[in-house]
């Protein structure tokens, strides 16, 4: 879904996932473990731009995260 497409002032309620494998050499690249991620993210169109809040957790840093956001990238 394109992030400027707009429903009723709804610009995106999405879950994203990832995954990647990481090493030096391309023969050690399975002896690692995989890095896994998964985020949930809710925008909503105000008079400011775009508001929104994504909460998200990776295996790397066996943390959760939470990012409020105002305003357009760019």
């Amino acid at each position: 879904m394109d992030m400027l497409q707009q429903a009723d002032s709804l610009i995106a309620d999405r879950p994203d996932s990832a995954g990647a494998q990481q090493s030096d050499k391309v023969k050690e690249l399975l002896d690692n473990r995989t890095i896994l991620g998964v985020q949930a993210a809710y925008y909503y169109n105000t008079m400011f731009g775009p508001l929104g809040a994504s909460l998200g957790y990776s295996n790397h840093t066996k943390k959760p995260y939470f990012y409020l956001n105002l305003g357009y990238e760019f």
